[in-house]
């Protein structure tokens, strides 16, 4: 399934956060003036949709290119760039690796409305280290861009799967963020007196995790999600079926 069925399933579901507004540019096609002129805001994120993605059996994180914080006029380049991608030397390897032919990777192209969000993390439904048990949480401040990439760690929560009590809050100094700006995205100082301090509230917590559990119970499988909080408001950025998953978890 790829990234746009993906969202298209999410929306379909009505679950407790919101999708941001996005589009598709099928592959082959160009931008539909009116398709973007439709979306929301001034800024957008243009990423993968290839029909490769998202499944269960291999992971595709990074490979493809994303680009954050691109112009509406800029729109119709960032998705030919994110399209060229699929042929890097990068994508070549490990398709091949995979068994995919070059010729055999259809590349439709997301287009996001930005949001301006002040955390934004992963959470997985099961703990994805081996012998380790709980839900887990990752969040930074600012765009979760630098978490996913490997940039920076984040605060660590973890939460016991019966109780549903936060067991482990581990708090990362972070003394940068990644942020969305009037003109695209740039990085700034987080303010002194919250790099060490907590990112997450219990109540913002308990509403990823109801998230994240609406999420697994829909997909029947375990799941891990990329959220941001934009204000007060959570949103469902993407959601996919874990691709490891430790024996301990699939027993459970």
């Amino acid at each position: 399934m790829s990234k746009a069925e993906n969202l298209a399933l999410l929306e379909s579901w009505a679950l407790s956060a919101p999708v941001p507004a996005w589009t598709v540019v099928r592959h082959g096609e160009l931008v539909d003036p009116q398709a973007l002129n439709a979306l929301p805001g001034d800024l957008f994120a243009v990423r993968s949709s290839a029909d490769c993605e998202d499944g269960s059996e291999h992971s595709f994180a990074g490979l493809f290119d994303t680009m954050l914080g691109v112009r509406r006029e800029d729109v119709a380049q960032a998705v030919r760039t994110v399209r060229a991608s699929a042929d890097s030397k990068r994508s070549r390897t490990y398709l091949g690796r995979i068994g995919i032919p070059r010729n055999g990777v259809r590349m439709d192209v997301i287009v996001q409305t930005m949001l301006r969000p002040r955390i934004a993390g992963v959470a997985f439904s099961c703990h994805p280290v081996p012998g380790e048990r709980g839900r887990v949480i990752e969040v930074v401040r600012g765009l979760g861009e630098l978490l996913v990439s490997g940039s920076i760690d984040g605060d660590r929560v973890v939460i016991d799967p019966e109780s549903g009590a936060v067991t482990s809050y581990e708090v990362h100094h972070q003394s940068r963020q990644l942020v969305t700006g009037s003109h695209g995205t740039r990085m700034t100082a987080v303010p002194l007196l919250r790099q060490s301090a907590r990112k997450l509230t219990r109540r913002e917590i308990g509403g990823i995790e109801r998230l994240l559990l609406d999420v697994q119970d829909r997909m029947g499988c375990h799941v891990d999600i990329e959220f941001a909080y934009d204000g007060d408001t959570l949103y469902l950025l993407q959601a996919r079926p874990m691709t490891v998953v430790p024996d301990e978890a699939r027993s459970a």
